[in-house]
This record gives C-alpha cells, structure tokens and sequence, in this order.
C-alpha cells in the first residue's frame, strides 16, 4: 500500500479518535443486563450465607443491601438479622456498638427497609440517638472531639431520610444545621475531604484535599438536606421524595382515608409546627454549593479512583446521580461503566475494598440494583397526598396536562379546581375534560373537609357516571357514591367490585364499608383473585338483602347484571 495512503487512513484514524463522544466509545464497555443479573445473583447468595455470622454494622449494611436486592424480609436469614438488630436496641436509650453513628444508621435504614410500619419504635430510638448526636455546628463525628466527619455525616443524614419516610419528625433545625456545616467545609475547587478544618479567615477550608468519595458524599447530603429544608423548590421534579416503601395498604381506600388515626393527627400537628421555623441556610447557598460539586465530579471523573474505599466511592456516585438526576458525569455514563467495571472484577460474585469483602459486595449490589434510584421512584409520595393525591397514589404516575400539578410540602399533587360540587361533577361529565385529576381532587377535599353532605341528592348523576369508560372518573364516582347516603347505590357498588381496576374496586368495597357502618370488612382484599371478588360479591349481597325494603329485592340481580 503506498505510503501516502497509509498516513492518510493513521490521519483519519486520528481524527475519528478525538471526534467520536467518549460516551459512543464507552458502549464497546456495557454489559449486558444478563450479566448484571448474574453477577447480583452471585452476590445475593454469598451475602446470605455470610450474614448469621456478621454483627454490628456489618450485619445491618448487609441486611440492607439484601433487602434493597428484593429479598423479602422474611428471608430466614434476613429475618434472623433483624431480630438480632432489634434485641440489641433499646427503647428508651439507645446506645450503638464500636462503630457508633454508622452502626446506628445502617440499622435504622435496615428496619425502615423491612417493615417501617412494625419497627417504628426501634426506628424512631436511633432517630433520638442520631439528632442527640449531631454536634452544634451541624455535623456527625465520633465520640472522640474532632472536627466533624463527612462519611459519618452522610450516613447520619441517610438515616434521618429514612426515618423522616417512615413518618418519624425530623425537625428543619437538623437540616439546616447540617446544610450549613457541609456548605462552611466545601473545599474551594468544590470538592469535600473527610475530616475538614474549620474555615479560615478569607473563607476557604484547610486540610487534606478533596476525594471522590467524600465530594459524592457531602454533595447527595446537601441534596437530602435540601429536600427537607426547601420541598417546593422550583425543580422539585429532579429531587422529589417517594412515599414509604412498604404501602400502608389501602384500609381507608386509594383517594383519602375515613379518618386519621391518633397518631397520625399528632405527628401532623408536630410537622404543621415545624413549618414555622425560617431556615437560615439560604436555597441559593445550596444550589451553589451542590453545583460546585458536581462540576469537580465532572472535571475529576472516573469509576476507579484507585483509593482504599473503592465499592463505597461507587455506592455513593449511584446515590447522588439518583439524587440530583444525573445521566452523565461529563459525557460518561456512570452506570453503564461502573456496572461494566463490577461485571469484570468481580471475584465469585463479590468484591472487596477497605470496607471489608461483605460490606465491599453490599456496596456492589445496591450500586448495581440503583438502590436509591428505587427509593426515589418517579411516583408521587404515597403518604402525604391523602387530599387529591388519589390518581397519583392509585398508580398513573402523572397526568397528561403537567398544568394540572402543584407541588404542597415536597408532594406532588394535583391541583384543585374551585367551584361547587354540581359543576365539579359537570367536569367529570364532559369526555373532552382535561381536568379531571382536579375535578376529582376538588370533590374529595370539599366532601371530607367542608361540606360531607354535598353529594346528597347528586345519586343519578353519579349513577350514570360509574359506567364511564375513564377509569379516573369511575374510581371518583365509586368514591362518591358512598357519600350520598342513598342505598340505592349499593347494586353499584357492588358491580364495582368486579371492575378490573383494582383502585376502583377498592373504592367502591371502601364506599359499601362507608355506607353500612360495616368498616372492618375487608370483603374483598386488595389485589383480590376473583374468587375472592365473588366470596365478597356474594357478602355484599347478602347483607343488602337483608337491609333493603322487602318490595325491592326482587330487582337486586336485575340491577347487578348491567
């Protein structure tokens, strides 16, 4: 080949070398989601058997992580760790092992993630113990005095985010004392170090430069404290909190329950107090700071930073790119390089760092798995939106008309129409509505906090609108129809509950408890079979029959069959 062509194509291989994105070069490094699985089933399997051994932190960090992986809490081995995290906790004083703030943390995440609802107790002694802890100036440390650690405030801030979704308070004051710590200690090129000096004079932080690890880390701990500290920032939608992770089941139905219960009413009053306090950590000042950090992580990124704390570094590159919504670092994608980077070194499915091999692979799996990224989901929070949350809650995500949306105390909610019942139901009636996520979120605040006895009289219209091929204005009508204290609308609920959206079904056995005063009837249960929908047909039944005026019943089976 003549020399000159030769040089031309070493050119133009060159060329095509500096052109092409990095991020089109990295897909000659993905992995397959075969592998991934794979090598998480590995992981999964060798955690199970090495936890009836481990204690402590270890023990919780494991627990969490298989947990996180879908293994259900009844697990034996997961089971058997809980109960070990759970003796070791007492109530009225917590006190964690050796590894202090970090064995107090990854077990409470490790509770919240099993049963948020059974563990409140123990969950709500390590929140005590954590916020007793916090040092005045905000951040998280060992007992020995030092100057604050940002490893254990991250975990410390982690924790206080799951207790504060298993519905303990966390008052702002903790936020915003630890947003100011992390904001006073950010390095002056943006990064974060582990155990920053306290300013000097001119402003910048002295000490040990900055890492991979701890820039993730203080970076995702001012988005969670920015969370909590300002819910209705304008860009909520990129840092929104999920609900709980367990649902609370759907007791008192998908759109709002029949009444608070008394620990709710409390805890409520607690919040509604707590929204008083002005935090002196100013949004600008956070977005600033978390802008800074992320334009280090871009300008320094890599998967492998070579450290001693490797699987922790990834773990938390997962948790802040889940949190602030990031696809890239700098035209990499950070999971498919990272995932790429596990796949290859894995040893028999686990991997080790200076964390140790089992917390390492725990590491690995919640990387792997998007833990936080499950956490966050990208459906509005399930237990706050109880007044026109219902649509959101029920499992549409978000309306088609994002108009519609507000957000109120970091929940994304649908926002209400004014107006009076008649014109509300109005909406509901015309096929053409784009309102009706507001419509529907208008009615059941008007009916359960200002008039309950709107709907009286309003029966033929609901009627007709319970055959409504919009699955959204059925689950409001089944809804209503328990509301109009007329017992002609049983046959119709009743009917509702062999409709195939199981929201809807849910509300109309919710509106027949509603409507006979029978509200421990669970007749049928959520996800119902349909065997179980027509033991409850037949219940329901029954039980109208034996209320309803003799010279109606012979119409019962007549109107149970349109």
């Amino acid at each position: 080949m003549p020399r000159r062509i030769v040089h031309l194509l070493a050119s133009l291989g060159l060329f095509l070398a500096f052109t092409i994105p990095r991020s089109a070069c990295a897909q000659q490094n993905r992995v397959t989601d075969e592998q991934i699985q794979d090598v998480l089933k590995q992981a999964v399997g060798d955690l199970r058997r090495a936890l009836p051994g481990l204690d402590g932190g270890p023990q919780a960090l494991v627990t969490l992580a298989l947990l996180k992986s879908g293994l259900p809490a009844e697990t034996p081995e997961v089971k058997a760790a809980i109960g070990r995290i759970v003796n070791g906790i007492a109530l009225d004083e917590y006190k964690p092992g050796p590894n202090y703030v970090y064995e107090a943390s990854v077990s409470l995440m490790a509770l919240a993630n099993a049963d948020s609802k059974a563990y409140k107790p123990q969950i709500a002694a390590i929140t005590n113990f954590i916020i007793a802890v916090q040092r005045p100036t905000g951040e998280w440390d060992y007992p020995s005095p030092g100057n604050g650690d940002t490893s254990i405030s991250q975990y410390a801030i982690l924790a206080l985010w799951e207790a504060a979704r298993s519905g303990i308070v966390v008052p702002k004051r903790v936020w915003d004392k630890a947003a100011s710590w992390h904001i006073s200690r950010q390095l002056a090129d943006g990064s974060f170090t582990y155990h920053p000096s306290p300013p000097s004079p001119d402003g910048f932080t002295l000490g040990m430069p900055g890492s991979h690890t701890m820039t993730c880390a203080g970076t995702a701990s001012l988005l969670v404290a920015r969370l909590h500290l300002y819910p209705n920032a304008t860009d909520i939608d990129a840092l929104r909190l999920s609900g709980k992770k367990k649902r609370r089941g759907n007791k008192f139905g998908v759109l709002i329950p029949v009444m608070p219960d008394a620990e709710e009413t409390v805890e409520r009053k607690i919040v509604n107090d707590d929204l008083n306090y002005k935090a002196i950590t100013r949004l600008a000042e956070i977005d600033k700071a978390v802008g800074r950090g992320k334009k280090w992580l871009d300008d320094q990124f890599t998967i492998v930073p070579q450290t001693t704390w490797d699987m922790y570094y990834l773990y938390g590159l997962e948790r802040l790119a889940a949190l602030a919504g990031i696809k890239e670092f700098n035209d990499h994608d950070w999971y498919a390089e990272g995932a790429a980077h596990l796949v290859k070194t894995h040893l028999g499915g686990t991997w080790t760092d200076g964390c140790g091999k089992e917390p390492a692979t725990a590491f690995g799996i919640m990387f792997l798995g998007k833990a936080t990224a499950k956490m966050l989901g990208r459906k509005a929070p399930q237990r706050a939106a109880k007044f026109g949350g219902g649509l959101l809650i029920g499992g549409r995500g978000l309306p088609e008309d994002l108009s519609t949306l507000q957000v109120d105390q970091g929940v994304v909610q649908v926002r209400k129409l004014k107006g009076p019942v008649d014109e509300l139901l109005a909406e509901l009636e015309n096929a053409q509505s784009r309102q009706i996520e507001s419509a529907q979120a208008a009615i059941v605040e008007k009916i359960s906090l200002e008039d309950p006895e709107a709907l009286i009289g309003q029966a033929e219209r609901l009627l007709k609108l319970a055959r409504d091929k919009r699955v959204e204005v059925r689950r409001t009508v089944f809804w209503a129809l328990g509301r109009t204290n007329d017992m002609r609308v049983v046959p119709t609920l009743i009917n509702g509950l062999n409709d195939p959206d199981d929201a809807c079904m849910i509300e109309s056995r919710n509106a027949l408890r509603f409507i006979s005063k029978r509200i421990d009837v669970a007749q049928p249960p959520d996800g119902a079979t349909d065997e179980q929908r027509a033991t409850a047909i037949a219940y329901w039944k029954k039980w109208y029959l034996n209320v309803r005026p003799y010279d109606e019943r012979d119409d019962l089976e007549a109107a149970l069959a349109k």
